[in-house]
């Protein structure tokens, strides 16, 4: 029976579980298991030894306890390398011949805040699925990156991540937090504000230039994101200049 919170995040699949209060739970990387205290919990290894980051938490003030009971005994997160970096840097300054326990301490708290605030992806299937495409994805957030200026469509972006379109945009959103039509725009917009701090070009050769299909669809998106017509910013930034 457990005296303090156990937090275990996976590093890698294997074929062994873990089995917490009578549960069997399967062990695969990217889920996190929280133990309460009064759990009861062990680890079953079959094929080969199982690899995760952990640690025992005693001593929680009211708010954080009950915020980690709110969670899922087990669940998934979409992004890991963040915790397994937080993990990472424990163990090195914990390692360190002088460790400071306040900054353990510290990054001890932060993974438990991260935790708290992430959104569980708690079946497998949808975790797998991400997991199978997370690759075609960040290789289509990298593409939009480089190439934002040229004329780029859902559709291309799909079939680069071997998705279709709707659910390469529905698997996008999900996972950056932003619709890939969004993203592409964003990124044209700071491009378009660039240009017109850094160059003379008309109007319409920033919008051009900045991959919009047309001078009156740049200035409407640039108005609703910035309060401002291309122009006005212009003139704006060139008498902050002046002053």
């Amino acid at each position: 029976m457990l005296k303090g919170w156990e937090i275990e995040i996976m590093t890698k699949t294997t074929g062994g579980e873990c089995i917490l209060n009578g549960k069997s739970i399967p062990q695969q990387m990217g889920r996190v298991l929280i133990a309460a205290p009064g759990d009861q919990r062990y680890s079953i290894v079959r094929d080969i030894a199982f690899q995760c980051y952990y640690v025992h938490i005693r001593d929680l003030d009211d708010e954080l306890e009950a915020r980690l009971h709110a969670l899922p005994a087990t669940f998934f997160v979409k992004d890991v390398e963040p915790y397994f970096t937080a993990f990472r840097e424990i163990l090195r300054k914990n390692t360190e011949a002088y460790a400071d326990s306040i900054e353990i301490l510290s990054g001890i708290a932060e993974i438990v805040a991260h935790l708290i605030e992430e959104k569980p992806i708690p079946d497998d299937v949808q975790y797998q699925s991400f997991l199978v495409h997370r690759e075609g994805l960040k290789k289509t957030k990298e593409y939009m990156d480089a190439h934002y200026a040229e004329d780029i469509r859902v559709e291309s972006l799909g079939s680069m991540a071997n998705l279709s379109p709707s659910y390469y945009h529905k698997l996008f959103t999900e996972t950056f937090g932003i619709s890939p039509g969004k993203y592409l725009q964003n990124l044209r917009l700071s491009y378009g504000k660039m240009l017109l701090i850094t160059t003379t070009l008309s109007i319409l050769e920033v919008s051009e230039r900045s991959g919009f299909s047309s001078q009156h669809y740049f200035t409407a998106r640039f108005k609703a994101a910035y309060q401002l017509s291309p122009l006005q910013y212009r003139r704006m930034m060139q008498q902050r200049k002046i002053e």
